[in-house]
């Protein structure tokens, strides 16, 4: 079998090498290898992360796939704005400083949950619009209080207007 009939093989039979997912509502541009070609293509994602439509999702189906991924699109997983996307639970084993793709859905729930001063803590330390969205997304959807979710707007228009603190740049 030549590589790209192991590639389409395995399209059709088994789960991909890694799945990806947009976690902002806006399109999404990633510079991406195509499967068959090797070629590098550009990919629009859209769609409602919040009800993960298809269109939200890009698979890759092996390491080369992937190293290429990270490697062009790297302001994407650094800012957050896309993640790994995986359906069973992810340990704890989690590293000292954790990138915002890092952050599973299971973690922004923790998190929008939070009590007041310590979620003005760690939004004060984040430094990513998708991020502070996301954290927003589930604060509304668990119906937190009023006070809780103005200041997660507080930070989120911080960021969009470019009021960073120093030592949280990208």
């Amino acid at each position: 079998m030549n590589k790209n009939t192991d590639i389409y093989s395995a399209m059709q039979t088994e789960a991909p090498y890694k799945t990806y997912k947009k976690v902002i509502l806006g399109k999404v541009f990633l510079r991406a290898l195509d499967p068959f070609s090797d070629e590098p293509v550009g990919i629009h994602l859209e769609g409602n992360p919040k009800s993960n439509d298809a269109g939200c999702f890009f698979y890759v189906w092996n390491e080369k796939q992937d190293v290429f991924l990270k490697r062009m699109n790297a302001l994407h997983f650094e800012k957050g704005n896309m993640i790994v996307w995986e359906t069973q639970d992810v340990p704890e084993d989690a590293p000292e400083v954790k990138q915002y793709s890092d952050y599973t859905e299971a973690d922004i729930e923790e998190i929008a949950k939070y009590k007041f001063f310590k979620l003005q803590s760690t939004l004060k330390e984040a430094n990513s619009e998708a991020f502070i969205f996301r954290i927003l997304s589930k604060a509304e959807e668990l119906e937190r209080p009023e006070k809780t979710l103005d200041e997660i707007r507080l930070r989120l228009s911080e960021i969009q207007a470019g009021e960073v603190p120093d030592g949280n740049t990208d």
